[in-house]
């Protein structure tokens, strides 16, 4: 693991390259969390990093495949250090990859989601190299259901991706924000790998080369080679062929690491069925939400206020004393 001196120096090259040409800059770094040492927090903190930490629900779903290089649990050490973290001001979200084995704990992986008070995404563990336990989308979709209705029963905010995205775009008309269902992919990122070569993104893209190498060529060369160019033309063609879809506009083909170049069309109708419950009994769901909240907080004020003019009676008996 490299020191936290590197990245000091790392990020002073960064900032003074980028400041002079009048970027600002938002660091994030993904980890596993388990080596977080004062040195580390001590610097993630001063250069304000947001740290997205990897926690696949309570203990007994994480301790199944997020072991120690020494087969030891991680999940109590990754909560101490999500909690350092916190404690030193430095922002943290969760990452929780889904499989088979939560649909089967969804009241237990709802508590804990209760208790956690971190921003928390849900991602699919997808069908590639060894992935067993990945979950089918019909399984996937199924779970975010559920996750929806017990959130709204114990009125949790809603500060879950990607049902967050999905409700603000549903319901009130935002533009998806999440990459894969952007329609943005090859537009606003790129992702350089250790060995130089540079892609859209982290993710392995079916059917797509990389855009070359940053040793060997100049950004702007790589940003206009054919890889990058077929990238942002899937797009356009999508529009074309699935833009008369009744969610495209929550879907745009969704991400090509898992769709390729086209999405098989009989592979759609997990999604479709699920933004088709979301606009209909989801909607339903929420805004009898929405009323239960108002009806609490007007008993809540209603308290409150008698509370207070009590208060008040309770002090002009005194001043008369």
């Amino acid at each position: 693991m490299l020191e936290p001196s590197f990245f000091k120096e790392a990020n002073d090259l960064l900032m003074d390259y980028l400041g002079q040409r009048g970027h600002g800059v938002n660091i994030q770094i993904q980890s596993n969390l388990l080596e977080m040492d004062e040195g580390w927090i001590k610097v993630l903190s001063d250069f304000k990093v947001t740290v997205g930490g990897s926690v696949d629900g309570p203990d007994f779903l994480h301790d199944r495949n997020r072991l120690t290089s020494e087969g030891m649990a991680s999940y109590h050490m990754v909560i101490k250090n999500v909690e350092r973290l916190k404690s030193a001001g430095v922002p943290v979200s969760l990452l929780c990859v889904i499989n088979n084995d939560h649909l089967n704990h969804i009241d237990e992986f709802s508590e804990w989601l209760n208790s956690v008070a971190c921003s928390v995404r849900l991602n699919p563990l997808l069908r590639c190299g060894n992935s067993d336990g990945a979950i089918s989308l019909n399984r996937y979709y199924e779970f975010l259901k559920q996750i929806f209705i017990s959130a709204l029963d114990k009125r949790k905010n809603f500060n879950i991706e990607p049902l967050s995205w999905m409700i603000k775009s549903v319901f009130l008309g935002f533009q998806p924000t999440e990459c894969s269902f952007s329609g943005s992919c090859g537009k606003n990122s790129i992702a350089i790998f250790p060995d130089g070569n540079v892609s859209a993104c982290g993710r392995s893209i079916k059917g797509f080369d990389f855009y070359g190498n940053i040793f060997e060529k100049s950004l702007p060369e790589l940003l206009d080679s054919p890889a990058c160019s077929a990238l942002l033309d899937r797009q356009k063609n999508l529009a074309a062929s699935c833009g008369m879809c009744e969610i495209y506009k929550w879907c745009h083909g969704g991400c090509p690491q898992v769709n390729g170049l086209f999405p098989d069309k009989k592979n759609c109708q997990s999604t479709i069925d699920f933004f088709r419950w979301l606009q209909k009994d989801g909607l339903i769901l929420f805004k009898k939400s929405l009323l239960k909240e108002k009806m609490l907080l007007q008993k809540e004020m209603k308290v409150l206020e008698a509370a207070r003019s009590q208060l008040e009676d309770s002090r002009e008996a005194g001043s008369y004393v």
